[in-house]
């Protein structure tokens, strides 16, 4: 029997490199919060209806 780790499974079995991916989300999540300001929102600005 042949163990992986967690990295090597992705890896070698599905072709993932779960460090390139992390990598790629935390610089599209650095855009995001880069292009929408990084303060805190108000509940009109993320769509939350307010009740009369």
């Amino acid at each position: 029997m042949k163990r992986f780790s967690q990295h090597q499974f992705f890896l070698e079995v599905d072709g993932i490199d779960l460090e390139e991916e992390e990598r790629k989300w935390r610089r599209e999540k650095a855009e995001r919060e880069k292009s929408q300001g990084s303060g805190p929102h108000s509940l009109d600005s993320i769509g939350v209806a307010r009740l009369p």
